[in-house]
């Protein structure tokens, strides 16, 4: 059997999903990239659009299948009512008549469709799929919160018309709305008239659907997708989950990485709570995720500004506060049914833990600070770092950190003169740490592993860009390996293949050329590269792209910077090459 028939019988074996979205961006995209996800998968998609929709970059850059289907233009271009209607007639009528003969196409061709996913906004779509007996899925495309709304007013629980202009719209699983909170399709239909009619018509018949997939993440809005379980069972699931306090210090800069880490542990199902002052703004954070949000009332300072005594007074009060009410507030989680299991606060709050240890929950700190801020602090702490004897060109050499100048330490540790309230208050996070249960770093292990205060850590490989070919030298001198990364997306990197091979030479070709290599399809002078077809602009720059390709057969290993399933085929180009057949 060639090749070629290999190819057609493992093609004809896969799964074969069909999209057919609504031909507005906002609803193709959701589809484009779950269908991308489908294909990284093995699994053969086609995406249906009309002949108006441009999709060739996705053609390009993807092995997705796209089919066209000729819909009329109405007869008016504009947003009202009756063009809408218009509008949604024809595409209707389009759809229904070349979506069979499309489905049939395929059939004919050796790869029958299985399933099409259609936007739930085209319920006819299903009667098709019934009609030419595959599986019909529903896409809604909105997100779950969107989609309950819509929901409500399509069973007419949510009335609009029956409120108030500054009135409050409670509904399941969703917090409490104003009324400009809800989509403007339904807040405001005399305007969206024709849309909002289109919104509601995805529910008609929704339920003789296969299957129905909703454009959200369980994890984040699974109240909305299960909204009509009973209220009990919701509690009862809430109450077994372990419960998480955080409380950060009052900086945006300290607490963006706190409510960053709490949304990826209630994105894993944990219950969190964050107990911030009632001057700091987290009502947005409240109403678009899962976390319960607790205030703590702290009196104001007398003294304002930055200076020593303002920023003594000013911790002194926030601590006299939090001392105060913090017990209350868990206290009040434990009556409710939700018990505190780990409260997490910010180290420089090192006396939160006796706080901790009181109330018999586990005390953890989390360091704001990265890793490699925090190993300098420590050392100031320490007194291994004594800035003061140190002159103003002086070097730093501290363990696990590249040589520092004065002015590259943190502000506060060169400049303790201006900084002095802050400065003291870094170094106090390091004050009774040894009690916490837990040190959390904020930083990724394997980039800065080398930064915490821990030797040993020997380095083991050195991953480079590609188009610095001389560090590969010192990989070998240092006895790690090197591994080059080319940065560049596989095609624009075989096009630099071929140039440094010579196999593409531009200066023998015209303005108007058509240049042809492997795996890639034709292209224009224009479509190059600006480094490959102006060369005489780019000269330095062309020169150093070219240049990655000099020894790249001594790396240990080389990593492209692209998708296999997506790029395959100028992968393979690449690799063709007998210089870089030992990297394949």
């Amino acid at each position: 059997m060639s090749t070629r028939d290999n190819e057609e019988t493992i093609a004809a074996s896969k799964p074969h999903i069909m999209f057919v979205s609504y031909p507005l961006q906002g609803h193709m995209n959701p589809m484009i990239q779950f269908s991308k996800r489908l294909v990284s998968k093995g699994i053969k998609v086609t995406i249906v659009t009309t002949t108006n929709i441009e999709t060739s970059s996705l053609a390009k850059t993807t092995s997705i299948n796209i089919e066209h289907i000729t819909v009329a233009e109405p007869s008016v271009k504009d947003d009202t009512p009756d063009v809408i209607n218009e509008f949604l007639v024809l595409y209707e009528i389009g759809m229904t008549r070349s979506l069979p003969e499309v489905i049939e196409k395929q059939k004919t061709n050796g790869c029958p469709v299985n399933i099409l996913i259609y936007d739930a906004l085209m319920p006819w779509a299903l009667d098709i799929c019934h009609k030419q007996g595959i599986q019909g899925v529903a896409f809604c495309t909105h997100s779950s919160a969107v989609f309950a709304i819509y929901s409500n007013v399509y069973l007419r629980t949510l009335d609009i018309d029956s409120l108030g202009q500054f009135s409050t719209v409670e509904l399941p699983a969703l917090p409490p709305l104003g009324i400009k909170d809800l989509p403007s399709l339904v807040y405001d239909i005399g305007t969206y008239k024709g849309l909002s009619r289109l919104a509601v018509s995805q529910f008609q018949g929704i339920e003789k659907a296969d299957c129905v997939l909703f454009n959200t993440f369980d994890e984040l809005e699974h109240e909305k997708g299960n909204r009509m379980s009973k209220s009990d069972n919701q509690e009862t699931m809430v109450a077994t989950k372990p419960h998480i306090m955080f409380i950060p210090y009052p900086l945006q800069g300290h607490m963006n990485p706190m409510i960053q880490f709490s949304k990826r542990l209630a994105s894993r199902g944990l219950k969190v709570t964050i107990v911030t002052t009632t001057n700091i703004q987290t009502s947005s954070l409240a109403k678009t995720t899962c976390i319960n949000t607790e205030h703590i009332s702290v009196d104001e300072p007398s003294l304002k500004g930055d200076t020593p005594d303002a920023i003594d007074e000013s911790v002194a009060l926030y601590k006299a506060g939090v001392t105060r009410d913090l017990p209350q507030l868990i206290e009040k989680q434990k009556t409710n049914g939700f018990p505190v299991k780990v409260l997490i606060y910010d180290a420089m709050m090192s006396w939160i833990v006796d706080i901790c240890h009181n109330l018999g929950i586990r005390g953890v700190a989390l360091c704001s600070h990265s890793s490699a801020v925090f190993a300098i602090y420590y050392d100031v702490y320490l007194g291994t770092l004594d800035v003061d004897s140190l002159g103003e060109l002086s070097t730093v050499k501290l363990p696990s950190l590249p040589v520092l100048k004065i002015k590259e330490l943190p502000s506060h540790v060169y400049d303790v003169g201006a900084y002095e309230g802050v400065s003291r208050l870094f170094t106090s996070q390091f004050l009774g740490m040894d009690k916490a249960e837990c040190v959390i770093f904020n930083t990724f292990d394997k980039l800065e592993r080398e930064q915490p205060p821990i030797n040993g850590c020997p380095v083991n490989i050195l991953i480079y860009d590609a188009i610095m070919p001389w560090a590969l030298d010192i990989c070998h001198k240092q006895d790690i390996q090197g591994v080059a990364f080319c940065t560049h997306s596989s095609a624009v990197f075989a096009i630099y293949s071929n140039v440094y091979l010579r196999t593409l030479d531009i200066d023998s070709l015209g303005q108007f050329s058509t240049v042809e290599l492997p795996a890639l399809p034709p292209l224009g002078i224009k479509d190059l590269p600006s480094l490959v077809y102006d060369i005489g602009t780019y000269e330095g720059l062309s020169t150093l792209v070219v240049s990655q390709f000099q020894g790249i057969e001594k790396a240990d290993c080389v990593l492209f910077n692209t998708f296999d399933e997506l790029e395959h085929e100028n992968m393979r180009s690449v690799t063709s090459h007998s210089q870089y057949q030992k990297k394949k």
